[in-house]
C-alpha cells in the first residue's frame, strides 16, 4: 500500500461483526446511509421513442459505516481482522448452472465448496479416514462421493466437532446427518446411511420460547458399525437441495430430552428408532442379535462440560 493512497492492501470482501449495539445505534443515527455510490450495472433502458440510456441503481455498502468509528492509532484499538480461504467465509448462488461447466456462484459450486469444508473437518479435525474426494468436474458429473450435513450448534467450531466427533471411516457413498449438539461418536464405520435428528437439539421450549439448557436430544456412539443400503445411486439426485432418494438408512429420531447409547455393536439393514421424550434407548447385541431396551431417563447434568485452557481453547469432557 503507498503512502497517501486510497486503496486497502487487503482488496477482499469484508464482513464487519459489531459486539457494541448499543454504540451502532449512536452510529447509525449520524451515518444512516453509508458509502454512498452509483452502480452502473449491464444493460440499457428503452424508453417509448426508442431512446436507450444506461441504467444506474444507487447502492450504500453497510462496510462503510466502519468510517465512523475512528480511534486514535496511539490507542491500542478496539477491532481486529479475521482472514480466511473463500470457500469459509462466503458461498454466494447469484446465478444458474452454467451448461460449459463453470461452478462459481451457482448452487452447485455453492455444494462444492460446502463439501470441500466437510472434508476438511471430517479428515483433519475429527481424524476420520474418507472416500477420495472428486474434483470438480467429477463432482459434477458423478456427484459427491459421501454426503455429510450437521446442525450448527454441534460445534460450531471445528475444534470442537473434532471432540465430539472421532476417528472412524464412511465408505464410498456413504451419508452422514448429525441434526444434533449433544453428540459423542468415536470410532464409527459407516457403510450407508446414518441420519440422526434431534427435535430439540439447543435445549426446550417455555411458553413456545427455546430455553438455551441440557435438556435436549444425546446420542453416544461408540465402536459402532452401520451398514445398510442407504443413497439410491442409480437415481437422479438433487444433491444442493439435499433431495436424496435411498434404498436404505439407520433413522434415530431424538424427541425433547431424551438419549440414545449404543457401543461396540453392528447395526444392519433399514431401520427407524424413536425415542420418546423422557427416555433413553439402550442398544446390546445378545444371542448374535441386536435389541434396544427403552428405560426412562432424566438428567440434570449437562451432556459436556466445556472449559478454556492455558492455551485459550476450549476443551471438552463428559460431565
Amino acid at each position: 500500500e503507498e503512502k497517501g493512497s486510497p486503496y486497502s492492501r487487503f482488496p477482499s470482501n469484508t464482513n464487519i461483526l459489531f459486539a457494541n449495539l448499543q454504540e451502532m445505534e449512536k452510529v447509525v443515527e449520524t451515518h444512516p446511509h453509508p458509502g454512498l455510490l452509483v452502480n452502473f450495472r449491464k444493460g440499457h433502458h428503452y424508453h417509448a421513442e426508442e431512446k436507450q440510456e444506461e441504467i444506474a441503481r444507487l447502492e450504500t455498502t453497510m462496510q462503510n459505516i466502519a468510517d465512523a468509528l475512528e480511534v486514535d492509532h496511539k490507542k491500542p484499538l478496539p477491532t481486529y481482522l479475521t482472514f480466511n480461504t473463500r470457500r469459509k467465509t462466503i458461498a454466494t448462488t447469484k446465478r444458474k448452472s452454467s451448461a460449459k461447466g463453470k461452478m462459481l456462484e451457482t448452487p452447485e459450486g455453492s455444494y462444492y465448496s460446502y463439501m470441500c469444508n466437510a472434508k476438511e473437518l471430517l479428515n483433519e479435525h475429527c481424524q476420520m479416514e474418507l472416500p477420495h474426494f472428486p474434483d470438480e468436474k467429477t463432482f459434477i458429473r458423478k456427484g459427491p462421493s459421501f454426503l455429510f450435513s450437521y446442525h450448527p450448534a454441534l460445534g460450531p467450531l471445528y475444534s470442537v466437532i473434532g471432540q465430539k466427533v472421532r476417528g472412524g471411516n464412511l465408505k464410498e457413498g456413504s451419508e452422514l446427518q448429525l441434526e444434533i449438539a449433544d453428540l459423542e461418536m468415536e470410532n464409527l464405520s459407516l457403510d450407508g446411511s446414518l441420519l440422526i435428528h434431534a427435535t430439540d437439539p439447543m435445549g426446550h421450549l417455555e411458553n413456545g420460547i427455546l430455553s438455551y439448557s441440557h435438556k435436549c436430544g444425546r446420542c453416544h456412539l461408540k465402536n459402532v458399525t452401520v451398514k445398510n443400503e442407504g443413497i439410491d445411486w442409480e437415481e437422479d439426485h438433487l444433491f444442493w437441495k439435499h433431495e436424496v432418494k435411498r434404498k436404505g438408512a439407520l433413522k434415530i429420531v431424538l424427541h425433547g430430552h431424551s438419549e440414545f447409547f449404543a457401543e461396540n455393536i453392528t447395526i444392519t439393514r433399514d431401520l427407524t428408532l424413536e425415542v420418546p421424550h423422557g427416555m433413553r434407548m439402550h442398544a446390546e447385541e445378545k444371542n448374535g442379535r441386536v435389541i434396544f431396551i427403552t428405560e426412562p431417563f432424566e438428567s440434570s447434568r449437562p451432556f459436556w462440560n466445556y472449559s478454556i485452557n492455558s492455551e485459550k481453547r476450549i476443551v471438552l469432557s463428559r460431565a
